[in-house]
Parts: structure tokens; C-alpha cells; sequence
């Protein structure tokens, strides 16, 4: 994604600056104001929505910075957003497992009361309501309540898994959040003396570059990571080279992709 904005930013003759807040909200906003006390000429927003970026970066449009979010949205009418449809993946990646014939089917990186803002999640539930088959609350497991702003990390998958196998009536497939938890729970998997896909099914979300590699190579739903960054550029350079217009708010949402592999398959009867 940065790598995609750095191209079409330098092609127009601007220089990039990138910071990484990695999972610390209030490092995040730090790295934004530093950012415009050196007067940048514009931000590209790539992550979580908190309560303390929203509120920062509502103040910093109100003094008409040019923002471009990515992966999430504010409410602003100069706010521009470049968005995959994550609910729609979470679909795709769902059904997947009940074409496979899996019935019980675990969702891993998020709380059931995180639906609304996690997309994948409420594709996974979409995708229940659909085939008729019941939300199991326990099969739905995230980080814990007190964490902020609940990442979904490695860490998490193997917890979360691990919580699941303890189950009287373990799922036979689990939907990761992303790849990273997915490999986590594979981790678990794997130190329990199981195995995907033939005892769990496991898929994630993503295509990060690991999920190709690995034993078993993983199951995933593939964002337009690249031109999400390229079009987040070209919306927020139309922003920064005309400051004066008054530009429609600009909310594009791309579509995701299923990529079937060997993590997953038919449940064992």
C-alpha cells in the first residue's frame, strides 16, 4: 500500500514521509501532528479508527489539511476514503466453508459486538443468516475487552484458537480476522496434535505474501491492496493541486477476491 502510494506520488514530483504507529493509538496521533507541524502538503490515513485519530483528524480537515483514509471512513464532507468491501470478503470466504460442507464455523479476531465496524465479521455472519444456521456466541472470539483499539495480531489467533479447541463442541473450520491470526491459529492447531484442513479448516483474510508459503498454504480473501494506494494518492493530489474547489466527498469501495488453497476442505464426517 505505501510502496503503491510512494509510486504515484513521486511520478507527480512529491516527496513521501511514512510513519507506523503499529498498534498504539496514541502513537498514531503523535506521528499525525508531527506530521503537520512540518506543514506536509497532505495525509494518507491507513489505520484503525479510534476515537483519538477521528477526533484529531476532524480538527485537522476543519483546517482543511487534504486527508485520505484508507480501510476506514470519517464523517466529514472533505474527508475522501478508498475502502475493500471487507463484509462482502467475509461473505465469500464464509460461504466457502459451507460449500465445503462445514457447519460449525468459528470466527476469530473480533467480538460479536464489533459488527458493525468490522466488516469481515458481519460478512461471516451475513453468510450464516443466509445458508439458515445459527450464531453460535462461543465460536466468535477476539482480543480481550480491555484491549485498544483490539488489533487482531498472531498472538490473538493462537489464544483464540486455543479457547476454541477447549470446547465441548470444537468448529470444524475457523475464519481469521486476517492471515496473521489465521497463522496463529494454525500455530495452535499444530501443538495440539491437529491438523488443517483435515481436522480444522482454516482460512484468512488479506493474501498477505506468507500466507502462499506456508505448510499448509492458506486459504485467504485478497484486497486491491495496490490500487487502493494508488487511487488514495491520485483522490488526495486532486485535493492538495486544487484547494479552492469545492470537490465532491469521494468514497470508493473495491472488491475483494477469494483464493482457494490447502488449508481448507471438506469437513470429516
Amino acid at each position: 500500500l505505501a510502496n503503491a502510494v510512494q509510486a504515484e506520488a513521486t511520478a507527480r514530483g512529491y516527496a513521501t514521509f511514512i510513519g507506523t504507529a503499529a498498534d498504539d493509538p496514541a502513537s498514531e496521533v503523535a506521528i499525525i501532528e508531527a506530521f503537520h507541524r512540518q506543514r506536509v502538503a497532505g495525509l494518507v490515513v491507513a489505520t484503525l479508527a479510534t476515537d483519538q485519530s477521528d477526533d484529531l483528524l476532524t480538527r485537522l480537515a476543519a483546517h482543511r489539511l487534504p486527508l485520505l483514509l484508507v480501510g476506514r471512513k470519517l464523517d466529514d464532507p472533505h474527508v475522501d476514503s478508498v475502502l475493500a468491501n471487507y463484509r462482502r470478503g467475509g461473505l465469500l470466504a464464509t460461504e466457502h466453508l459451507i460449500d465445503l460442507g462445514h457447519r460449525r464455523m468459528a470466527f476469530i479476531g473480533a467480538q460479536v459486538s464489533d459488527a458493525d465496524r468490522v466488516g469481515r465479521l458481519r460478512g461471516y455472519l451475513d453468510a450464516l443468516e443466509r445458508a439458515g444456521l445459527p450464531i453460535r456466541p462461543e465460536y466468535i472470539v477476539g482480543p480481550s475487552r480491555s484491549a485498544s483499539p483490539r488489533y487482531s495480531t498472531q498472538l490473538t489467533g493462537y489464544e483464540c484458537a486455543q479457547r476454541l479447541l477447549r470446547l465441548p463442541s470444537r468448529p470444524t473450520a475457523i475464519f481469521a480476522r486476517n492471515d496473521y491470526t489465521a497463522i496463529g491459529a494454525l500455530q495452535a492447531l499444530q501443538e495440539a496434535g491437529l491438523k488443517a484442513p483435515d481436522d480444522i479448516s482454516v482460512a484468512g483474510f488479506d493474501n498477505v505474501p506468507l500466507a502462499a508459503v506456508m505448510a499448509p498454504a492458506l486459504t485467504t480473501v485478497s484486497q486491491p491492496t495496490e490500487e487502493e494506494g494508488r487511487l488514495a494518492a491520485e483522490f488526495l493530489l486532486a485535493r492538495i493541486e486544487r484547494p479552492g474547489d469545492e470537490m465532491q466527498k469521494r468514497q470508493l469501495v473495491l472488491e475483494c477476491n477469494l483464493i482457494v488453497r490447502a488449508s481448507t476442505a471438506a469437513p470429516k464426517r
